[in-house]
């Protein structure tokens, strides 16, 4: 995997999520320094795995939008990342709809170049969601799935 752009480093919360770009996919992964003092990239059960990727489509609209999500068995414990890249400057915020939740995202992580990243984290099974960017005007710019 050849890395062309790390877009965000963010802490959110006692975590440190990065985001970065291949050539062909938005990648998201978790931070965590090791004894020595290096940065590993770690899922939330110490394993080497990034959290999600994302393809990056060419679109008019310049917006990335995608999901992940793991299930761990043995908890019980579930997680989903829901984030995107936003390089249209008329959206303004973010839906989010999984299951019976709906959020919205007006906050953005502000990337390298002017980009505008988003993090969404739940304690649901990612099974069934909808993430729609929408303008000034409430008009969809972009949505997944589409």
């Amino acid at each position: 995997m050849q890395v062309t752009d790390i877009l965000a480093i963010e802490q959110i919360d006692d975590d440190w999520f990065v985001f970065f770009r291949t050539s062909d996919f938005l990648h998201l992964g978790r931070l965590e320094k090791n004894l020595f003092g290096t940065w590993n990239l770690v899922d939330f059960h110490q394993g080497d795995a990034l959290l999600g990727s994302i393809p990056i489509e060419g679109t008019d609209s310049n917006v990335v939008l995608g999901g992940a999500g793991y299930s761990d068995a043995g908890s019980n414990e579930d997680k989903s990342f829901f984030f995107g890249m936003i390089d249209n400057p008329a959206v303004n915020k973010v839906i989010v709809e999984q299951k019976d939740s709906v959020y919205e995202i007006t906050d953005f992580i502000h990337g390298t170049h002017q980009t505008r990243l988003f993090l969404l984290i739940t304690d649901q099974e990612i099974l069934s969601f909808s993430i729609t960017a929408y303008d000034h005007d409430d008009t969809i710019v972009h949505s997944y799935p589409q």
